[in-house]
């Protein structure tokens, strides 16, 4: 799965790609192994950095468009299965980490990019106060010279997963981010932010 997120971006034969992608999401709606989410997050952030930004773009007009639809709506249900407040605490933080780029690469309010922003935020705010005030980590806060962590779960391939802070790779394209935030607390009519949107807010 790794191979085929590097793959994606260079890739033209989109219902290739979409057979094979169709195949590990009925993998993985059965299957809980971490590691095996992990690199199914990383494969929805390449297929959201690469098609869901161009889905009306007249250079998609090839036949492909429905094709490429089915790719993200299916990377957004692997998103809310996946990627929520009470997945395992890995791949929380996994998630948000793989998932920046096309986070904050959301330029508009589709049903999939709504789906994505919120799982981001969500589980961000759900992070204990040690997780997200690392992961929220800024050069203008940076007090204790953190910038990595390993997830303390080996790798089948011996490499581990590297946690670094999220925030940095916001800038400068949080407005996504920012208007998800916003939303929550207009709509819970929020008169007081709790620490966690401050956090949020401040980074």
């Amino acid at each position: 799965m790794s191979v085929l997120a590097l793959l994606l971006p260079q890739s033209t034969d989109v219902t290739m790609f979409n057979n094979m992608f169709s195949e590990l999401v009925k993998i993985c709606k059965q299957e809980s192994w971490w590691e095996f989410h992990a690199h199914m997050l990383t494969l929805c952030n390449a297929i959201y950095m690469k098609f869901s930004t161009i889905l009306n773009d007249d250079d998609m007009n090839m036949g492909n468009n429905n094709t490429i639809e089915n790719l993200i709506h299916s990377a957004a249900d692997v998103i809310k299965i996946i990627f929520n407040t009470k997945a395992s605490r890995n791949i929380q933080l996994w998630g948000l980490i793989t998932l920046a780029p096309s986070t904050c690469n959301i330029t508009t309010k589709t049903e999939e990019n709504l789906i994505l922003v919120n799982a981001y935020v969500d589980v961000l705010l759900n992070l204990s106060n040690e997780d997200r005030k690392f992961m929220l980590i800024t050069d203008n806060n940076n007090n204790n010279n953190e910038n990595t962590k390993n997830i303390p779960l080996p790798s089948s391939t011996g490499v581990p997963f590297i946690l670094t802070p999220v925030a940095s790779s916001w800038t400068p394209n949080s407005l996504s981010i920012i208007n998800c935030i916003t939303d929550k607390i207009v709509n819970n009519n929020y008169e007081r932010l709790s620490m966690e949107y401050i956090d949020i807010i401040n980074a």
